[in-house]
């Protein structure tokens, strides 16, 4: 028994510690730690305004090869890829530690499509081993996995160092595909990404590459990650997305259409020799891709040879006219000594990547577009500067920076100031009602004496910017801005002096204001958007509203609701959003899952203002799914009603008293309350249940122990214990027939005194204390 029960308490307490335990080798730790690289992105002008992560993959003849993402390096959204392959970058090897080393990179092959990059740096000397690419680790769900980067970027880094590196533990907890049975195209964890770790690898507990990270879900614990076999396919070589671009402006549908059929190279060692484009007219028949077949042409094309020019594959052809504007193209890629084919796709005439809006994610038509300057252009008409740091952080004479408001700020105190920083626009609720900002000094360093808070709607106007949401992967980009607001003295447990905001201007490369933000107390004049509702929800109450959004999901945690984001695509802060489970179910099967969100137009009815939060709460009735052309897809309306939880109302005040008597209730309001149950309720219940198991474990495992630690009783007091049980026998019943026991044992022993167990007894705490 002893023996039992101690091995029970040793399983109780080791399994949390075994837990604890699992981690890579430090072996492979150190590898992957060496591997691991903290990549900063600048322009000419400008020096470094954007960092992330990447990795070694290849070291050879003083030359080494760096993996990332297509969006750490791309500062032009996809606009110019000539201004992008000229960006400055710098690879700094063992980041934050006494062993840092930097290296000046180029970029040598891009996939925007799949969000990769590979950097080569020459002169690389001491390289560490790379991190190893295994095609035959497959992951799958459950799989223990570590996400190795540089999280947030310059923010956790002490003093002027960079950062040291980040090692966060996730697990994969889906793998989704765009065809069911084919390759898996995303890598979804659950774990710790965040801005900064893009482009980092995500690798097993044996230290070998599962995918490179690249966004994550905010405030959701989601991440995704590229998974390895597009790196493989990316390192071997192939080609990139196809574009048919015409050379000549007849829109005559009787004639044929002279085009430039092209294809990127994604070839960074060089290893593509020939490229040939087998086409059909659009109007054929598309080719269905067969699994597990041998590769070979598509029966019937027309081969074409697309010579290799600056690592563009391309050559002149020619659209028939009944071929609907497009063609069928199948490419041939050549290496040495072998070949390989790709799918056969549809490829429509449209304009050259280099003509189309500026992007913020691969392939998305709906991201901000660029003013003629250069500027970015939301879609709340908002204009803002080039996300760049200028050399020389302008400073008129009217105006203090950051680092010396930070540096004196008790020299403030009572005063109107007038503050250049830099922002990356996140906003961060502190309290009720009040919001901090987050800016840093130009030389990416955040203030230590000082916080800038944001009244609540100057706060969400910044929010619905969506800076963080349409760029979180270059979330270090900042902006130039002049915060004007008073100085107060530190209050309550906050150490920092308080800059309370009264406007804040983005700024120009010069210096001048571009556009200015001031809170309000009413919504603005005009149309009615998600963005205003989301700033003025008490407004609009009892009204059914219509306005444009972005669908990105479902949600059943906390009520069954949509994620919705506004025309900039940031999430609505102010809103808490309810629709019925028969309006769910028919968004999570009708718009198909993207990375990209659905832009469509909902209805909506404004219910009421939560209590304690003031958020407004809003039912979705209606969700109309837009295309390209601001036209109708597809309209999902509820046959339900919406589901809404208890919304608990604001504190009213008490009534008043008359003389000695009590007012009586109103009825209206006893119902009222009766309905509407206390919101602390649940949270006493889970508490008595939570203190109620821990008792129960606590006086379990003290009774286990207890058994461990009880030391034999005296012989007179002990029981037998035999092989089989034996029923002691009690007074009240006969004596049992039982077979005589041998003489010296039938004997009755003389009474003695317990002895202490020897060493050699049967307890495992014979020599313990």
């Amino acid at each position: 028994m002893p023996r039992i029960a101690f091995a029970l308490i040793v399983a109780l307490f080791a399994a949390p510690i075994a837990r604890g335990q699992e981690s890579l080798k430090p072996e492979d730790l150190a590898k992957i730690k060496a591997a691991t690289v903290f990549i900063k992105v600048g322009t000419p002008r400008s020096g470094a305004v954007a960092t992330g992560s990447g990795f070694l993959v290849k070291a050879e003849g003083g030359s080494a090869w760096v993996v990332s993402n297509h969006h750490v390096v791309d500062l032009y959204d996809g606009a110019d890829d000539a201004k992008m392959m000229a960006t400055p970058i710098e690879v700094v090897f063992d980041s934050g530690s006494e062993k840092e080393r930097s290296f000046k990179a180029k970029i040598v092959a891009f996939d925007p499509t799949r969000d990769l990059a590979t950097l080569k740096i020459d002169g690389a000397k001491e390289m560490p081993a790379p991190i190893e690419i295994d095609d035959t680790l497959e992951p799958r769900e459950t799989m223990q996995v570590y996400v190795c980067g540089f999280p947030f970027g310059g923010r956790l880094a002490i003093g002027t160092k960079n950062p040291e590196i980040s090692i966060g533990d996730a697990k994969v907890s889906s793998l989704r595909r765009q065809v069911a049975g084919g390759p898996i195209a995303t890598v979804q964890l659950n774990g710790a990404l965040n801005p900064g770790n893009s482009g980092g690898p995500v690798v097993a507990a044996n230290g070998k590459l599962v995918g490179v990270a690249v966004r994550t879900l905010r405030n959701a614990g989601i991440g995704e990650a590229v998974p390895r076999h597009e790196v493989s396919s990316m390192l071997l070589g192939r080609m990139g997305s196809v574009s048919l671009v015409p050379k000549n402006e007849d829109d005559d549908a009787t004639k044929e259409i002279a085009v430039t059929l092209s294809s990127k190279a994604i070839d960074p060692f060089k290893r593509i020799k020939t490229v040939f484009a087998h086409v059909l007219p659009g109007n054929a028949d598309l080719p269905k891709p067969m699994p597990n077949a041998p590769p070979g042409a598509v029966p019937g094309a027309m081969k074409v040879p697309l010579p290799i020019v600056d690592g563009t594959a391309s050559a002149e052809v020619k659209v028939p006219p009944n071929a609907k504007k497009g063609l069928i193209v199948q490419l041939e890629i050549e290496y040495d000594g072998g070949k390989a084919f790709t799918n056969a796709v549809l490829v429509v005439v449209g304009p050259a990547r280099s003509e189309m809006p500026g992007r913020i994610t691969p392939n998305n038509p709906y991201g901000p577009q660029r003013t003629p300057d250069g500027h970015l252009k939301l879609a709340s008409g908002t204009v803002l500067p080039m996300p760049t740091v200028p050399a020389k952080f302008p400073t008129p004479s009217n105006s203090e920076s950051v680092s010396i408001v930070n540096a004196g700020p008790e020299m403030f105190v009572g005063k109107t100031v007038r503050m250049d920083a830099l922002s990356t626009c996140l906003v961060n609720p502190v309290e009720r009602g009040e919001f901090e900002l987050a800016v840093e000094t130009d030389s990416d360093n955040t203030p230590t004496e000082l916080r800038v808070l944001l009244p609540k709607d100057l706060a969400l106007q910044i929010a619905d910017l969506g800076i963080p949401e349409l760029l979180p992967i270059i979330a270090q980009i900042k902006y130039p801005v002049r915060v004007v607001g008073a100085v107060s003295k530190p209050a309550g447990r906050e150490k920092r002096h308080t800059l309370t905001v009264e406007s804040i201007e983005f700024l120009d490369e010069d210096g001048k204001p571009l556009t200015t933000f001031k809170p309000a107390t009413a919504p603005p004049s005009g149309k009615t958007t998600l963005a205003t509702v989301n700033r003025f929800p008490d407004k609009f109450v009892g009204q059914t509203l219509t306005a444009e959004a972005y669908v990105k999901g479902t949600r059943h945690a906390g009520g069954t609701g949509l994620d919705i984001g506004t025309e900039n695509m940031a999430n609505p802060l102010n809103l808490e959003t309810y629709t019925s489970r028969n309006l769910a179910g028919q968004v999570e099967s009708d718009i198909a899952k993207s990375d990209l969100p659905a832009r469509v137009k909902l209805t909506f009815e404004v219910k009421a203002i939560h209590g304690r939060t003031s958020k407004g709460i809003i039912g979705i009735k209606q969700v109309e799914v837009l295309g390209d052309d601001n036209k109708s897809l597809k309209t999902l309306k509820t046959s339900a009603n919406v589901e809404y939880p208890a919304i608990p109302l604001p504190p009213k005040a008490a009534p008043p008293k008359t003389g000695d008597v009590a007012a009586p209730p109103d009825a209206s309001k006893v119902a009222e309350k009766a309905a509407t149950p206390p919101p602390a309720e649940g949270n006493n219940t889970m508490l008595i249940v939570a203190i109620a198991v821990s008792a129960v474990l606590f006086v379990g495992g003290g009774f286990l122990l207890m058994m461990a630690l009880r030391k034999p009783k005296a012989d007179d007091e002990t029981e037998e214990v035999a092989e089989e049980p034996v029923v002691p026998k009690k007074k009240a019943y006969a004596p049992r027939t039982a077979k005589p026991e041998p003489e010296a044992k039938l004997a009755k022993p003389k009474p003695a005194k317990p002895k202490p167990p020897s060493a050699g007894d049967d307890n495992p705490f014979a020599n313990f204390g």
